[in-house]
């Protein structure tokens, strides 16, 4: 390739990587505007209208052929909601309430696998301590149970309820299997499903959801009369 087709090529990609930071910034100040417009109790709200939701779609007329196929759905859905529900209060808990902004900070190299932030990384950051807060909770899986119930600790300097912590971690499990395996488990072992199960599982999903908002919002009411 000539030298005016390497610069062209040059031009080109540095072109596109512009485009896609500035697609990014635009997702990423759309997002802090959405949470700063949606306070958490919100959030957990349209939650819990989004589960009932689900759990209307098993009362509707299937054949016997596809209630397999809508009662893994349903499973496998129910399990998505609770991680957005958990990602989304969190970021909005964090991004208004700088108490919560504080103790996520200070120990946030415990959810990022150890890793520390330089100053200079901090300071380069395009949105600086805020943006690498809010970078670093996007990349948690919420899904998780160990991983909602420890943010969600360290940000309200309090402990979840771990009545329901055991079985939203099988539900999880079950989640995984369904929507990778079809139903089996890593020691190919099939997984029966049936409504009750689902039933079984939007309440343990609904109560440690519940676990994980009355741990916030008792931090909450804490901070407001700090």
């Amino acid at each position: 390739m000539s030298r005016s087709g390497d610069w062209a090529l040059e031009l080109q990609q540095e072109q596109d990587s512009l485009r896609d930071f500035d697609y990014e910034y635009e997702q990423y100040e759309a997002e802090m505007q959405w949470l700063a417009e949606n306070p958490f109790e919100e959030i957990y709200t349209a939650f819990g209208g989004r589960l009932r939701q689900l759990q209307s779609v098993l009362d509707a007329d299937v054949t016997i052929f596809t209630n397999t196929v809508i009662f893994k759905m349903v499973y496998v859905h129910a399990v998505t909601l609770f991680e957005a529900m958990v990602g989304d209060v969190v970021k909005a808990s964090v991004l208004t309430r700088p108490t919560f902004k504080g103790r996520l900070t200070s120990r946030i190299d415990e959810l990022n696998k150890g890793r520390k932030y330089s100053l200079k990384e901090i300071f380069s950051h395009k949105d600086g301590a805020d943006g690498i807060v809010m970078e670093i909770l996007s990349t948690l899986t919420f899904h998780n149970a160990e991983t909602a119930k420890r943010t969600v600790e360290i940000i309200c300097d309090g402990v979840v309820n771990t009545k329901n912590f055991k079985a939203m971690r099988d539900v999880v499990e079950s989640r995984h299997d369904f929507a990778h395996r079809n139903g089996k488990t890593v020691g190919d072992e099939f997984r029966g499903i049936d409504r009750a199960i689902v039933l079984d599982a939007l309440g343990v999903i609904e109560r440690f959801a519940n676990d994980i908002y009355e741990c916030i919002s008792d931090a909450a009411k804490r901070d407001t009369f700090l």
